[in-house]
């Protein structure tokens, strides 16, 4: 996550999934609409952000990366309310993939995936400790 994504336009030619955040300035996200060259390119959105925000986009964009926690410092409590973001985007026919970045840990994974999302991102629960174990404890709980 960088704060001026255009500057970094020569090196989205070399990744397969690019993901801006959806609150930059609407100028600049429209032009990045232009980078029709990744498999992958998707929207994050805030907690506070709701997902009828970016219905202008949708045609854009084969992703979105739903923050379960306010960007900036590791480690915070999970935001049990963007769950419903999730369902909503099923609700109204979102075709792309949904993930879920912030508070994946072995207290909230089973509500989480409940829901579905097509891929999670469980950084700062699995660098505390054993990153082995602890991934071993989540599929431990899913199964």
């Amino acid at each position: 996550m960088v704060v001026n994504p255009k500057d970094y336009l020569e090196r989205m030619g070399q990744v397969d999934r690019v993901i801006v955040h959806a609150e930059i300035q609407k100028e600049e996200l429209e032009s990045l609409f232009q980078i029709k060259d990744h498999p992958e390119f998707g929207l994050a959105i805030n907690p506070e952000t709701q997902p009828q925000s970016i219905k202008d986009y949708a045609q854009y964009i084969s992703s979105i990366l739903i923050m379960g926690v306010n960007p900036g410092l590791q480690g915070q409590e999970f935001i049990a309310a963007i769950l419903e973001k999730i369902a909503h985007l099923r609700e109204v026919g979102f075709e792309g993939k949904i993930g879920l970045d912030g508070g994946v840990n072995d207290k909230t994974i089973k509500q989480i995936v409940d829901l579905s999302p097509d891929y999670l991102i469980a950084g700062s629960f699995l660098m505390k400790g054993d990153v082995d174990e602890n991934i071993e404890k989540l599929w431990e709980i899913l199964a």
